[in-house]
């Protein structure tokens, strides 16, 4: 509530603090983190787990990838998916660890690449989630060449699979795309 992004990771990161830091505090930094798409600061916290020998959750690999293709270094996102399998083979491929693949290729104007990792995700055993849709579609409303035509194949892709959002989700979709001048959609076109 009080406390920033920042100020929750110096704290979780130092080492005097280490008796009384559980997990739950690092868990916190971790989502205050992966909200604010900071790469950097979820790779050291990794690897600061991984120095005092605690156990990495699957969650933290899906900010670090995510939050690595968002920048632009997609081969690397998907190496740290690849070392995720490697190291922890009881851990599942989950949709989430794509978002930022998703969303980096959709702000390009590159649809046709963003929709391979849908490929990409069932070779490893995940399903096309709500989440890739809205990271695609935010994206894409970012992109100042995007049309209509291609919002509407995605919302039909969305309904062949039987993918909705939820109201608060399909708000922000529809807020983005009428930023980017498309004012035709409701945010009932992208939930049921």
């Amino acid at each position: 509530p009080g406390v920033t992004t920042d100020q929750l990771y110096e704290t979780v990161m130092s080492k005097r603090h280490l008796r009384y830091i559980k997990k739950p505090h690092f868990d916190l930094a971790l989502q205050a983190l992966w909200r604010d798409h900071r790469y950097n600061e979820v790779k050291y916290l990794i690897r600061y787990l991984k120095k005092w020998q605690l156990s990495v959750p699957q969650e933290y690999y899906a900010a670090l990838s995510s939050n690595c293709a968002r920048l632009g270094t997609v081969q690397r996102a998907l190496a740290y998916i690849s070392n995720m399998q490697k190291e922890h083979p009881d851990y599942p491929v989950t949709a989430d660890m794509y978002d930022g693949h998703f969303a980096f290729w959709s702000s390009k104007g590159k649809l046709g690449k963003a929709k391979r990792y849908f490929e990409e995700m069932k070779k490893k055993g995940a399903s096309p989630a709500a989440s890739n849709y809205f990271e695609m579609l935010v994206g894409y409303s970012k992109f100042p060449k995007a049309n209509k035509d291609e919002i509407d194949i995605i919302r039909k892709e969305m309904e062949e699979a039987n993918i909705s959002f939820t109201p608060e989700h399909a708000q922000m979709v529809v807020e983005a795309l009428t930023l980017a001048g498309f004012t035709d959609f409701s945010a009932s076109d992208f939930s049921q």
